[in-house]
């Protein structure tokens, strides 16, 4: 029977795999902010509006923020407020860590009850910083939707990589390293797939110039590998063990 691996698994056998990998980043993992906090009070017509977003993205499966945006078509009553609040940005206070600590410290921190990210900037031996491609996907999990993501996957041009199911939809992580400007290209051509992909989770990624997924539990669930993508892996014996 196969063993059931996780993200922390994936990500150490991607450090462990590549010797010139020195150090990684993590941080701790923020929820996004609801539009409720972001505005004091809503006034009748922007309880309206969001009703008519969370009408939409229920009806159609699309993210609320996109769904919100669509409540602005034709409309005359729309509120000025919501649209200053859309965008809003966190920095993240990412912590450097040698990858051998990570390694060793990873079972302990995904038992922890803080939700903590892996993101993509690694530093080299030499003192490089480059990037592992990180993917966060919005369409929920089907047979059908799982052909879908490999076929953006592909269309992206990650060759090799490792394809978990996040709990209500994919995560994705690549295992070649690949540069900050060919990072940005990456997820910029990576908007053309919203909202198949997380348009909201891309904006984030686009501000920091660098991307991240958790690697800790959301809803009582952690990231699962369903599919090895792309050249032999080590790995590849472990998840038919």
């Amino acid at each position: 029977m196969a063993s059931q691996l996780y993200t922390s698994d994936i990500i150490k056998a991607c450090l462990t795999s590549n010797n010139e990998i020195e150090y990684i980043h993590i941080h701790q993992f923020e929820d996004s902010i609801p539009l409720q906090s972001r505005i004091e009070s809503l006034s009748p017509f922007e309880e309206k509006q969001v009703l008519s977003a969370i009408k939409t993205k229920e009806l159609f499966s699309i993210p609320f923020w996109e769904s919100l945006m669509l409540t602005f078509n034709n409309n005359k009553n729309f509120s000025k407020r919501i649209l200053d609040a859309v965008i809003t940005h966190t920095k993240r206070k990412r912590e450097r860590i040698n990858k051998y600590d990570f390694i060793s410290e990873t079972e302990n921190m995904i038992t922890m009850d803080i939700n903590f990210a892996f993101n993509s900037e690694i530093i080299t031996k030499s003192k490089k910083r480059l990037h592992l491609p990180l993917l966060d996907f919005y369409i929920s999990v089907s047979e059908e939707n799982q052909k879908v993501v490999e076929c953006i996957i592909a269309a992206l041009n990650m060759k090799n990589g490792y394809l978990l199911i996040s709990g209500k939809s994919y995560h994705f992580i690549g295992s070649d390293l690949i540069t900050r400007k060919e990072l940005i290209i990456m997820l910029s051509s990576a908007l053309h797939f919203a909202p198949i992909i997380d348009k909201s989770w891309l904006a984030h990624q686009l501000f920091e110039l660098s991307c991240s997924l958790r690697f800790t539990k959301k809803y009582g669930i952690l990231p699962s590998l369903i599919k090895i993508i792309g050249k032999p892996s080590e790995l590849q014996k472990e998840a038919n063990s």
